[in-house]
């Protein structure tokens, strides 16, 4: 943990403030998706076990989610920093508010809950390969600078 930390204050603000505004873009993105996915559960009947899922899951993702807004929009030289009460928010609302969209389209209808899940992986595959590749382009033991390939 001590090698993450060091690596962390290695970064430059200029990246410090992208990983902020794509926390900020999740989010408040899942956010608005949740308003939307619910309003239609709130007004229904009983409801079948992937629509409880989705009420349930929203329910957890809203409340982190904001905070997780909130703590990004706050002015602060220092920001991100890796606490640990935040990224435990962080990863509580974004966890929760995928498990929603997934049991909402689930509910929809099975195939297009496969296919999500299945595009989702592949999308955080395809988003983790970028990471690691900016990532080690950027270190300096490496003595490469960030390309826009």
């Amino acid at each position: 943990m001590k090698g993450d930390d060091e690596w962390f204050e290695q970064e430059t603000p200029e990246r410090k403030a992208a990983w902020v505004r794509q926390e900020t873009l999740m989010a408040t993105g899942l956010i608005a998706i949740g308003v939307v996915v619910i309003q239609p559960f709130l007004t229904a009947g009983p409801l079948n076990w992937s629509a409880t899922i989705a009420v349930i899951a929203f329910a957890v993702a809203l409340p982190h989610l904001a905070i997780v807004a909130l703590i990004d929009d706050w002015p602060s030289a220092g920001y991100p920093t890796s606490s640990l009460l935040p990224s435990i928010a962080k990863s509580i609302g974004l966890g929760s508010g995928c498990v929603g969209v997934a049991a909402a389209f689930w509910h929809i209808s099975w195939v297009a809950g496969v296919v999500l899940l299945a595009s989702g992986f592949g999308a955080f595959i395809a988003h983790t390969v970028f990471f690691d590749k900016v990532s080690m382009e950027a270190r300096p033991e490496t003595g490469g600078e960030p390309t826009n390939d």
